[in-house]
């Protein structure tokens, strides 16, 4: 269930396919395998956004990017600065 695709769970103590991609978007949230119970005793459950159970929205362009968005601003703050410079950043091939 938790990769159904169709995000056919909306209940409040099942982690459905909507609360994994959460934690997927967000790092930091809805840990749980198959409940939310402990996500909920432990402060990271988030719930998901009800636009992940409407087809049309769940893959327009604009949720997408704002998921892109949202997911980079969660990773500056959990990762912060990175000041690391990769060999296809410097001389723009990859290295082998």
């Amino acid at each position: 269930m938790i990769h159904d695709g169709e995000y056919l769970a909306s209940n409040p103590l099942i982690n459905g396919a909507a609360n994994h991609s959460h934690h997927h978007l967000h790092f930091n949230y809805n840990y749980g395998q198959f409940f939310t119970v402990f996500d909920r005793l432990g402060g990271t459950y988030r719930k998901p956004d009800s636009e992940l159970f409407d087809r049309e929205k769940k893959y327009a362009k604009d949720v997408w990017e704002r998921q892109i968005k949202e997911m980079i601003e969660v990773q500056g703050e959990v990762e912060g600065e990175d000041d690391r410079v990769y060999a296809v950043e410097c001389n723009g091939k990859k290295d082998n």
